[in-house]
């Protein structure tokens, strides 16, 4: 069985969060750990901000695919007032909110979705995938992560 691991190619459809550090891209900023002097980031004061990024398409595999994940590298930055934060698959968001697991991690944690059912169909899984985030702290009081 054929196994795929990648990392993004280009920005999806939704461009939400910043970049922040060296890169001349997001999608460059997250294809390596490169000690954090580069990384995209969400600020938010109440607005909920999606960021989404097309992978290279899986071939040589059957549809349904077997088994398929996405896993962020994260870590929560400014506390703010009450937030979530979700994986997105497929340009939607999944599985169950995320932001108490990386608050309470207490620096980089690995945040991961593993698809299931009618999310392993492979025009899901060469889907557009990434994270969303809101805070609800209001402009004086922002969430960052």
């Amino acid at each position: 069985m054929p196994i795929q691991s990648d990392t993004p190619i280009s920005q999806g459809a939704y461009d939400e969060w910043g970049l922040f550090g060296s890169a001349p891209s997001k999608p460059a900023s997250i294809q390596s750990d490169d000690g954090d002097t580069s990384v995209i980031y969400a600020a938010s004061g109440g607005r909920e901000v999606w960021d989404t990024y097309s992978f290279p398409l899986l071939t040589g595999v059957t549809d349904p695919v077997a088994a398929a994940s996405i896993t962020a590298i994260t870590r929560e930055y400014r506390h703010g007032a009450g937030h979530a934060y979700f994986m997105l698959w497929n340009n939607a968001a999944v599985g169950s909110d995320q932001a108490s697991t990386v608050h309470n991690a207490g620096g980089y944690t690995a945040v991961t979705f593993s698809a299931s059912g009618g999310q392993l169909a492979l025009s899901s899984v060469n889907g557009q995938h990434g994270a969303k985030f809101q805070g609800a702290g209001g402009v004086s009081n922002k969430a960052e992560f």
